[in-house]
């Protein structure tokens, strides 16, 4: 029997299951999705699993832990998935999908590994063309991946479309337009160096991105008709010292590590930092979160309902009240 994909999908699309990943064939990549899916295929080969567990910031994922364990969450460019593994960790339903092979597949492992996979769907698709309906999900979340597309704003509409009413979407870890544009020179030397070593060592997105201004983010979502757009400063001194950490171990050829000494106590600063109104435009990366409107007639129980609680209560309600 031919297997099916436990989530629906749109009469077009064509999803065929290898081995644990499920691979959507039909979407048209474009050249920075293709080259992306070529670069973190090659990446997914030295993903470690102690690296993807070790999430520095968990909170980051507490709005899609408020839906409830039957939401359907969705991530798309999942790459290490670490926030995914974590929600199946604890019971969540998740749908970790990327435009790459190596990494989906990397990710469907990792959770059979720990044994969570039970409720993980793998797939490979693309965020420019989901193959789900509209409203069919509670929930989608990125990291770090959203300058990664041609389209930002076509990405958002396509994460509008599949969300349910009340749905939230969250975008994390989102770099800042203010340092792409101060260090543009000195980065695009430093490319040209690295892809003398690996034609992947730097994702081609880099290439065509300039990072986000916290209005831009705000501006993406009210465009794609999300409401209730929240934008937070985060990554400062932290994120400085990991890249020139990066930097150096790409420039010797050492593989990556997740051991930097004194990177706990620069995530203290940063915290702190975070909460300086003068310095929230100095960040080096943004975080997004949002919401789908709720439908009118539904809505207006909620909105009513602080005005409502400071009514007396009628004759009747005095009467049931007494009579108890």
């Amino acid at each position: 029997m031919e297997p099916v994909f436990p989530y629906p999908v749109l009469p077009a699309a064509r999803l065929r299951l290898d081995g644990a990943v499920w691979i959507d064939e039909t979407f048209p990549r474009d050249t920075i999705g293709e080259m992306d899916a070529e670069t973190y295929d090659q990446r997914s080969r030295t993903f470690d699993l102690a690296r993807a567990l070790d999430r520095k910031r968990p909170p980051f994922a507490d709005p899609l832990r408020a839906l409830g364990k039957d939401a359907v969450i969705l991530e798309v460019a999942a790459g290490r998935a670490a926030h995914s593994l974590a929600l199946l960790q604890e019971g969540h339903r998740v749908i970790v999908s990327d435009v790459s092979q190596g990494s989906v597949r990397w990710a469907a492992e990792a959770a059979k590994r720990l044994g969570i996979d039970a409720r993980g769907t793998f797939a490979v698709l693309d965020a420019l063309h989901l193959p789900f309906p509209d409203a069919s999900v509670d929930g989608v979340f990125l990291t770090a991946s959203l300058h990664h597309f041609s389209s930002p704003l076509l990405a958002m509409c396509e994460f509008r479309r599949v969300l349910r009413a009340g749905g939230v979407l969250l975008v994390g870890y989102e770099p800042a337009k203010w340092s792409y544009r101060l260090f543009k020179p000195l980065w695009d030397s430093l490319k040209r160096v690295l892809r003398r070593h690996s034609p992947h060592a730097v994702s081609c997105a880099d290439d065509a991105t300039e990072g986000f201004t916290m209005a831009d983010l705000r501006r993406l979502a009210w465009q794609a008709h999300f409401v209730e757009a929240r934008v937070e400063a985060v990554d400062f001194l932290e994120k400085l010292y990991e890249h020139a950490v990066v930097l150096v171990r790409k420039f010797l050829r050492l593989p990556d590590s997740e051991y930097r000494p004194g990177s706990r106590y620069l995530r203290q600063v940063d915290r702190f930092l975070a909460r300086v109104p003068l310095l929230k435009r100095l960040a080096w990366n943004y975080d997004m979160s949002a919401r789908v409107p709720l439908p009118v007639h539904s809505s207006i129980p909620q909105l009513l309902s602080p005005f409502l609680s400071t009514l007396p209560p009628s004759p009747s309600e005095r009467g049931s009240t007494s009579r108890a």
